[in-house]
């Protein structure tokens, strides 16, 4: 067998399904979520990191992986700010003494400042960096994929909820390459913007094309006809009903059964109920008006990227080992799409 079949990297260059890539991400996020290591986190964030850099794209909207890094950093300081003003020390070493503000019982009475011990200041920068790790992780497929093959991956039912969902998160990189371009516009004028007055200055024509991609992207859904449905009144009243009937359903099925967790008859209404939802789910996508040019493929590369993800939870939750060795498994299955996945089109950036 060749190489070639075995990697689909080393074959063909095509774009990987952005559900398969959201799986890798969400399944991380998870992973740090329930790890209260340390070395854990700095492993997960490493191996994102790598798999961003490998498979970064020329596409504009691949900066937003410098903008993740930023945010990241931004992140840690924030917490150790917020550690420093409103900390409580509880013993340790003691690394510096700041002036003390005690604030009226009006504002709850609470101290500001004081002693910074060694031991809050780690734990600061721990959780910092941990919910620095899940934010990256969890957005790390934004950075992967563009968002317009997001849309195409979606079921007609939640089109709209996608496209509102794809347009939020395509506007960081677009805000991106838009500042990146000013800034090269103004060195190009002889006036580089190194100065943060500079920088601000840029802000007013940032804000200008956010809004003109606005209207011309409002304009072009318009005249495509976005949000026409071949339904009628009846139609939409039908699929209402069966929708508010399966929630009604779930909402009994869910508190009875917290009270009889074991009672057969609650779990029947459960499953009535999601059923009832899937169904409305159903018929509400099959009245909704939408043309596709051509199918996302969705092969043996993108099942194995799920069952990566499905292994990082199971090793996350059900592998009790050192934690120095589950930290390593777990950095080797997030590095296994450098293997799996093939390059992007256009290239990788140099």
């Amino acid at each position: 067998m060749q190489l070639t079949q075995l990697f689909p990297s080393q074959r063909e260059s095509r774009w990987v399904h952005p559900l398969a890539w959201w799986g890798w991400g969400l399944s991380a996020a998870v992973v740090a979520i329930l790890s209260n290591s340390f070395i854990t986190h700095v492993l997960v964030f490493t191996a994102i990191l790598t798999v961003l850099i490998t498979f970064r794209s020329t596409r504009s909207w691949s900066n937003a992986i410098g903008l993740l890094i930023r945010l990241a950093i931004f992140i840690v300081l924030f917490r150790i700010v917020i550690e420093l003003i409103f900390g409580v020390h509880f013993g340790g070493p003691v690394l510096m003494t700041l002036p003390v503000l005690d604030l009226p019982n009006w504002l709850g009475g609470i101290s500001l400042g004081g002693k910074v011990g060694s031991t809050g200041l780690v734990a600061a920068i721990a959780h910092g960096f941990k919910l620095a790790t899940v934010i990256i992780a969890a957005s790390a497929a934004a950075a992967l994929v563009p968002p317009s093959l997001l849309l195409k991956s979606l079921p007609n039912a939640v089109y709209e909820a996608g496209l509102v969902t794809v347009i939020a998160l395509g506007f960081l990189p677009a805000l991106s390459a838009d500042a990146k371009r000013l800034k090269t516009a103004a060195a190009l004028r002889g006036r580089p913007a190194r100065k943060i007055r500079h920088q601000l200055a840029l802000l007013f024509p940032l804000i200008e094309n956010s809004l003109n991609r606005a209207v011309t992207l409002a304009n072009a859904m318009e005249s495509k006809g976005f949000g026409r449905i071949k339904t009628t009144k009846f139609n939409n009243m039908t699929v209402s009903i069966i929708l508010i009937a399966g929630m009604m359903l779930m909402i009994l099925a869910t508190t009875s059964l917290l009270r009889n967790p074991l009672s057969i008859t609650n779990l029947t209404i459960l499953v009535l109920a999601i059923f009832l939802i899937v169904i409305s789910v159903a018929l509400s996508g099959k009245l909704k008006l939408r043309t596709v040019y051509r199918n996302l493929e969705f092969s043996q590369t993108e099942f194995s990227l799920l069952v990566v993800a499905i292994l990082l939870v199971m090793v996350s939750v059900l592998l009790n080992t050192n934690e120095l060795v589950k930290s390593l498994v777990i950095f080797g299955l997030l590095l296994s799409p450098i293997i799996i996945c093939p390059k992007p089109p256009g290239g990788l950036t140099k």
